[in-house]
């Protein structure tokens, strides 16, 4: 299977940006993520016919991104500095390219490597975004079935922010008369004021952490409702009697990566694992779902693993680690408190520390985007790089359950497969069922 390229272009916005919005400051939340771009993949049994007239599609999905551009105008932009975006309208790229076959045949046997292939820049690892803010690429299949990848670059964008951008394209391609959602690129740099002098040492600091010459690989794995629901039977504790989904599998996937990096290292380490969290809903009161940019931070959680094999990894006593406390927002807005985090993570020993890092996609409506060509049947996530120093796993929606993206090395990822207690829950990259 070899996806290839028939054209690039720029796609630009349909209306110039006034003068008045053409510096747009970000949020210190904006400043502090590494330089990377961020994959989204949508997989549609269209019912196009080889009959069809392909270039008018490409061309409606083209005008209507114009549209769309014209009220998300920061990413038809490029960065000024660290914490000021230029828009000046000079567009995103928009590659398309023909994969030949069937897109069943894709979805019997996923090939989780080559996701990568349906995106137009590489993601995960450090860009200097000088070929834009936002890149789309549409691939075609013989049989009329269309994917549709999306990369946005992280220094602007979070998921939450890319899910909204996409779902605002697909409205203003299959219903342009319709709502629309009005983007607010104000209200994080409000609640979060960027800081102008913010070192160039920091930053590098957070890419060093982030980026290491590490060969690293993608896999997926389904947990169905029964195997999450018995997750959580088993992850309830007295302190914690009814644990999300959210911290049943994170203490899951956290537990199982930890004992395999102890039998690889044959030392002993201490784990740190990240969660990513929405910070939008979190505010008193909420913010609103379309405050644009990076509203989310980390919470941490760490354990020591001795050597003898003799830690608690109880998965009981790992969700409680997991779970977030009602103070988090609160602690955050205090004056100084995200950089004094930043320069506490700068200045730590990370060469016996694992970082696990976890970032739940579920509930964003994915697999509600509808560009006029049905509801997606497959949503995946698109590593393509070398060079990650954190293993991530991303959860997102299933039609079974919950997908797990998981990206980490292929020594720990293929003594997981091996293990029966993981097993026991997980199936490794099964044939896709359409939503």
């Amino acid at each position: 299977m070899v996806v290839n390229v028939i054209s690039k272009e720029i796609v630009s916005p349909s209306s110039p940006t006034p003068p008045y919005l053409r510096k747009l400051k970000l949020c210190l939340l904006d400043q502090l993520v590494p330089s990377f771009y961020i994959p989204l993949v949508l997989f549609y049994q269209s019912n196009i016919h080889k009959n069809q007239n392909i270039s008018k599609i490409m061309s409606h999905l083209k005008n209507s991104l114009a549209k769309t551009l014209s009220r998300y105008y920061p990413l038809a932009g490029r960065m000024q500095d660290c914490a000021t975006v230029d828009c000046n309208d000079k567009g995103v790229p928009f590659i398309i390219a023909h994969m030949s076959c069937r897109l069943n045949e894709l979805l019997k046997n996923p090939p989780t490597d080559l996701m990568s292939d349906f995106v137009p820049f590489k993601t995960d690892c450090f860009q200097d975004n000088t070929e834009g803010l936002a890149g789309i690429q549409v691939t075609t299949f013989d049989c009329g079935g269309i994917v549709i990848g999306v990369c946005m670059h992280h220094r602007t964008t979070d998921a939450n922010s890319m899910t909204n951008f996409i779902r605002s394209w697909a409205d203003e391609a299959y219903m342009p008369k319709g709502d629309k959602i009005n983007p607010d690129f104000t209200t994080a740099s409000e609640v979060f004021p960027p800081v102008d002098s913010l070192s160039k040492e920091m930053q590098k600091t957070l890419d060093n952490h982030t980026f290491k010459e590490v060969k690293h690989v993608q896999r997926r794995y389904v947990f169905d409702k029964n195997a999450i629901a018995s997750l959580q039977a088993k992850a309830s504790t007295e302190a914690l009697p009814k644990p999300s989904k959210n911290e049943a599998l994170t203490s899951f996937i956290w537990k199982h990566m930890m004992e395999a990096s102890r039998i690889i290292t044959g030392s002993s380490f201490t784990s740190t694992a990240s969660f990513t969290i929405n910070l939008r809903p979190r505010f008193k009161p909420p913010l609103s779902n379309n405050s644009f940019g990076n509203l989310w931070w980390f919470s941490f959680g760490s354990c020591y693993l001795s050597l003898d094999g003799q830690t608690d990894l109880e998965l009981s006593k790992l969700a409680e680690v997991v779970h977030l406390d009602s103070e988090f927002v609160d602690e955050l807005q205090q004056p100084g408190v995200i950089l004094d985090l930043m320069q506490e993570m700068g200045s730590g020993n990370i060469e016996n520390l694992k970082n696990f890092s976890f970032s739940n996609w579920c509930n964003f409506g994915h697999y509600k985007i509808d560009f006029g060509l049905g509801k997606p049947v497959w949503i995946a996530y698109a590593h393509k790089n070398d060079i990650l120093n954190n293993r991530c796993t991303f959860f997102m929606d299933s039609p079974s359950g919950i997908e797990i993206w998981m990206i980490a090395e292929e020594a720990e990822v293929s003594l997981l497969e091996k293990m029966p207690s993981f097993l026991e829950f997980a199936s490794v990259n099964p044939s896709v069922k359409p939503y």
